[in-house]
Parts: C-alpha cells; structure tokens; sequence
C-alpha cells in the first residue's frame, strides 16, 4: 500500500525536471531572440502549472529549434513536452517525446528518469528493462 509520500514522488520527480533541468537562454539573433522568448514563457507557465499554455509555448520554441541548430535546446523541449504528456497521462505521446529526447541525448538521465515513471504508471515495468 502506498503512502502519501510515495504517491507524492512521482509529481515531485516531474516538476523537479520540468523546472530545474533549464538551460541557459542565448540572445544571438532576432531568432533565437524569439526562442529564448517561448521558452521562458514556457519555463513560466510550468512554474504556475499552467500546462496548456507552457506547451503551446514549448511547441512554439520547437518550431524555431531544430537539432542541428541548438541540439540542447531541442532535446530539453521534447523532454518538458513529455513531462506534460505524463502529468496529463497522456502515455503514449509522453514516451514519444522522451525517446526523441534520448535520441538526441542519450546522455540525459532524467528522460530515463521520467519514461520509467511513464512505465510504472502504465503497469509496464517490463519496458524498463529494455
């Protein structure tokens, strides 16, 4: 049986990537001048749990990133677009997101982090080992 502290950790673990795993914004062209712009919109609306309005943001920064322009800054929207699709409960779209965050960057740990949540909450452990 789960105690509150357990069920607990899962948000916890969520709003601990959403918000602390930020990078740091550069204002070098009028560009990525609107970039850094959506993003911390988005970094806002996440702090306030305004999901809907932080993923709009997120999908506007998107379409001025691309991996090969700011591979970073791509792998960190498609990672905070999963953590919204996971606290949505949106599964599949959420596991989406995070593996295209580890494509770019397998070397991040909270995508691992958040797509064995996705799993535990799916009753799915057995991708996990995967």
């Amino acid at each position: 049986m789960k105690t509150r502290m357990m069920k607990r950790i899962p948000a916890l673990l969520l709003t601990l990537v959403l918000l602390a795993v930020s990078l740091p914004t550069r204002a070098e062209s009028r560009g990525s001048t609107k970039l850094n712009t959506y993003y911390s919109l988005a970094l806002g609306y996440l702090r306030k749990e305004d999901y809907g309005q932080a993923m709009e943001y997120l999908e506007a920064a998107l379409s001025l990133c691309t991996e090969e322009t700011d591979a970073d800054m791509y792998a960190d929207l498609h990672l905070k677009k999963g953590c919204i699709f996971t606290i949505r409960k949106e599964y599949e779209e959420a596991v989406k997101e995070l593996d295209e965050t580890i494509r770019v960057r397998p070397d991040l740990p909270e995508a691992y982090l958040v797509k064995v949540q996705v799993y535990s909450e799916t009753n799915n452990l057995a991708e996990t080992i995967v």
